[in-house]
């Protein structure tokens, strides 16, 4: 979430916030505007659980109608077993 914090304080025209959860996202959307209120960065939230692959073809399907694509911060996180 900070890195996109960081491309909002630089005035990123739009920003994709790629979320399992969309309630937890769009909280997260409110959380990172909050200190920019007058922000020029269009934040959206899409869904993306990138363990089923279905998820990872449809969001590739989505952003692909963009005109361009900058940059794509994917973090998912690790579980370790045991």
């Amino acid at each position: 979430m900070e890195a996109a914090r960081q491309y909002v304080k630089l005035r990123a025209n739009f920003l994709i916030l790629a979320v399992r959860n969309t309630s937890k996202g769009e909280a997260a959307k409110a959380d990172i505007l909050k200190p920019n209120p007058m922000a020029i960065t269009q934040v959206e939230v899409w869904n993306l659980d990138q363990e089923p692959f279905e998820s990872v073809i449809a969001f590739r399907k989505h952003v692909q109608e963009l005109p361009r694509l900058d940059v794509a911060i994917l973090n998912a996180a690790l579980f370790k077993f045991g």
